[in-house]
């Protein structure tokens, strides 16, 4: 399994290029109760350990405009 950050951004490009749209868990249950024209898919990190490391991959979101949620422990 590669889990390195290189990988991460290649796997959010192909996110971009879907016909899914990438949205947080706030956006998504704010849109359940509506019709949606496209499919969505929700990503969300669990921080427990390395921040720094949760931050790299919010800039790498950032950069590709996929939007996510993190939630800290």
């Amino acid at each position: 399994m590669d889990f390195t950050l290189a990988k991460y951004e290649e796997l959010c490009k192909s996110t971009v290029d879907s016909d899914c749209t990438p949205v947080s868990v706030c956006t998504y249950l704010d849109l359940v109760a509506q019709p949606q024209p496209n499919r969505c898919m929700i990503i969300r990190h669990d921080i427990d350990r390395k921040p720094e490391r949760a931050l790299k991959m919010a800039e790498i979101e950032n950069d590709l405009g996929v939007k996510s949620t993190y939630f800290l422990h």
